[in-house]
């Protein structure tokens, strides 16, 4: 079945499952177990809530495998990540540690691997993230499953632009581009776009990120990958870099679009980066009290270390348009505070990939590649 076609029926099947919660017994569910793991992944990012409801109910199946228990997991997770629920993510990545291991080695356990190191990389915690990112590296490379290679090097760009080490992160999407290009599987090419684009926009290099954003919007489109919440991304995305170069009429609609949007309220870390490109076109506008009220709606503990950034300057120029100075720097002063805390973890984290590369033998692939972060989709 046609991809955008099976997302419809799985959305709808996902509509029913939850007219139908109230089920005493899984096996009463409206969903087959495949049905619901397949559903729980296209409600990950749109409807986190529902997809932890699809994920216990696997895991209350007693006719669930140990590779549908584990998928679940991974699943629910994500999920709670995605939420900011971090420590009921962290118990969800255990559980799925403990689930992998009881694998045979093959595609499979890799993929779960990398999962598990896609939540806790989602989940803020880069360290424990490079230790499976490294298992599932050296598992790929015993299999010999070249294939394999490409969510781990679209891993390494987004983790290497989260640490601001942007050529790195743009040369592993260029080899994972140019290992596409040999096997002829391009599956995975939307979220090279989409990372490639983010990567380009850290440089300011706005015109180029542009042409990637489209390209991974209209590939999202015509694929489903990732789904609506992953279209809305992007395009949040593009109406960023559209910002920054003043062309706010164009980014006008593509925020418009999104306002009132359900997915925009299910998921606070899309949300929060939507207030935030909205916010810095209210700024362009000559509007510092819209920004400051836009900004005032955010929960900043379920925030990343470059969303909080990007949110107190905003917060700190508008403070200052709006004469209230000595607000404005202590503002400045909380993002200078944050900003050396980041450059102190980004340190410690790049000590411990080049320790954990040593220690399994691959110092000189690791300590070129560097560190391993997550995906929007492929590493998952």
């Amino acid at each position: 079945m046609h991809t955008l076609a099976r997302g419809k029926l799985l959305a709808a099947l996902l509509l029913m499952f939850v007219l139908h919660q109230v089920a005493a017994e899984p096996a009463s569910l409206p969903l087959t177990l495949t049905e619901r793991l397949e559903a729980c992944a296209l409600a990950e990012d749109a409807d986190p809530a529902g997809a932890i409801a699809l994920a216990d109910s696997v895991l209350a199946d007693p006719g669930a495998s140990l590779f549908e228990r584990a998928q679940a997991l991974g699943c629910r997770g994500w999920s709670h990540a995605q939420l900011g629920q971090r420590d009921l993510a962290r118990q969800d990545v255990e559980a799925l540690r403990g689930k992998v291991y009881q694998l045979e080695l093959g595609e499979p356990r890799t993929v779960l691997l990398r999962r598990a190191g896609a939540i806790l990389h989602l989940n803020q915690d880069r360290v424990g993230a490079v230790d499976l990112y490294m298992q599932a590296e050296t598992e790929v490379a015993e299999l010999g499953l070249e294939a394999g290679r490409l969510p781990l090097l679209i891993n390494l760009g987004v983790l290497h632009g989260e640490l601001r080490e942007d050529e790195r992160s743009l040369a592993s999407f260029k080899q994972a581009l140019e290992l596409m290009e040999r096997l002829d599987d391009w599956r995975l090419e939307a979220p090279v776009r989409f990372n490639m684009a983010e990567t380009l926009s850290r440089q300011e290099r706005w015109e180029e990120s542009i042409v990637h954003r489209r390209r991974s919007i209209e590939l999202i489109r015509e694929r489903g990958m990732g789904g609506p919440a992953q279209e809305m991304t992007a395009e949040i995305g593009l109406a960023s870099a559209l910002v920054w170069l003043g062309r706010l009429d164009e980014a006008q609609p593509l925020l418009a679009r999104h306002r009132d949007s359900p997915l925009l309220r299910q998921n606070p870390t899309i949300e929060a980066q939507w207030r935030h490109v909205e916010s810095r076109r209210m700024l362009a506008l000559d509007n510092p009290q819209a920004a400051l009220e836009l900004l005032a709606q955010v929960d900043r503990d379920t925030l990343n270390d470059a969303v909080l950034g990007a949110h107190l300057s905003v917060e700190a120029t508008a403070l200052e348009r709006l004469g209230r100075h000595s607000e404005s720097v202590a503002v400045l002063r909380r993002m200078i505070e944050h900003s050396e805390r980041f450059l102190v973890q980004q340190n410690l984290e790049r000590l411990v990939g080049l320790k954990a590369a040593d220690d399994t033998g691959h110092h000189t692939q690791n300590a070129r590649l560097g560190t391993i972060g997550c995906i929007f989709r492929g590493g998952r």
